[in-house]
């Protein structure tokens, strides 16, 4: 049999005690109780001196409540549907809570989360029970993975007879890039890439090529890209002045520049201005080795800038910042 316990007071004072629900009292004088015989749960213990006189404590008898729980997975997307805890045999929910800030519960009573609206990362998730003015707490730890999107706009500029310059759009959560460029008989791999802009050099003249692109976020992979076809230029002369090209200031506020060599201005070379999207904005003949383009008008972002002529194409992407 367990004798119990019993208060502990000042003893400057005599008064009795009383409880609800009801509690066994060995002795109502000390506060001993008999856990036996008293049901278990929480209880309210009261101690009155002199009848008028009282202050109220709470104790709990019995076995403290178990909030053991786990997810069914370890590891969840942001779109995957909310997920929901198990707890073991006779466990209860209590509330839940989450460490570090991020992750958002669709009901902290049930443990539900809102994959959606959580921040990717990984959280520690607590289960914590109140009972009798005490605590218990059960962990669980969860790693929301980040949505790997496609990259976005791919995009081949600068090609010349072995070189050409491949830029996509960044995808968020991305660590790092694999970037895949094919032809007929070979496939290289250009991994861990962080920027995202890969200049391919060592190309060979007149060929055809196919790039494309793969966002790597943390342990997943996203889908690739579309693909970009491109082909190299026969070795010539204009190889030469290709790269003479200059195209300034990049970003432009008021004014592009573009100086274009006379070598290349004999052979009926033109100049157009598209949209990312592939609008054509301005189509103009090159007349002397200065062009400019005005950039009023046009709204701020990304534009493709191409010279072209029946020896060449020259690509380059120009950003305009109007001041207004």
């Amino acid at each position: 049999m367990d004798e119990g316990f019993a208060a502990i007071t000042d003893g400057l004072f005599t008064g009795t005690f009383s409880a609800s629900p009801e509690v066994v009292f060995i002795d109502s004088l000390t506060a001993q109780i008999n856990v036996d015989s008293t049901g278990e749960g929480l209880h309210y213990i009261t101690y009155t001196v002199d009848g008028y006189c009282s202050v109220t404590r709470q104790i709990f008898i019995g076995t403290p409540p178990d909030g053991a729980f786990a997810y069914p997975n370890e590891s969840y997307t942001t779109l995957q549907p909310d997920p929901s805890p198990n707890f073991a045999p006779e466990a209860i929910a209590g509330t839940f809570s989450a460490s570090p800030a991020g992750l958002v519960f669709v009901n902290s009573s049930t443990g539900e989360i809102d994959l959606d609206a959580s921040i990717p990362n990984t959280y520690v998730i607590y289960n914590t029970i109140s009972f009798g003015g005490c605590f218990t707490t059960d962990s669980f730890t969860l790693t929301i993975e980040p949505l790997c999107e496609k990259p976005q706009n791919p995009l081949i500029t600068s090609v010349t007879s072995t070189s050409a310059t491949f830029t996509w759009n960044a995808v968020d959560y991305a660590v790092d890039y694999f970037i895949y460029l094919v032809t007929e008989t070979d496939t290289s791999t250009f991994e861990n890439v962080e920027d995202t802009t890969l200049t391919f050099s060592g190309l060979i003249p007149g060929s055809h090529y196919r790039a494309f692109v793969m966002a790597k976020c943390g342990i997943k992979t996203s889908p690739k890209s579309d693909n970009v076809d491109f082909n190299t230029y026969n070795i010539s002369i204009y190889d030469v002045a290709l790269n003479q090209i200059k195209i300034f200031p990049n970003p432009a506020t008021d004014l592009l520049n573009i100086f274009i060599p006379a070598s290349l201005q004999t052979q009926a070379a033109y100049m157009v201005l598209k949209d990312i999207s592939g609008k054509v904005l301005l189509n103009m003949n090159i007349s002397s080795e200065t062009e400019q383009i005005k950039t009023d008008g046009l709204d701020n972002g990304f534009y493709l800038l191409q010279i072209i002529s029946d020896f060449f194409l020259y690509t380059e992407k120009v950003v305009f910042v109007n001041d207004r």
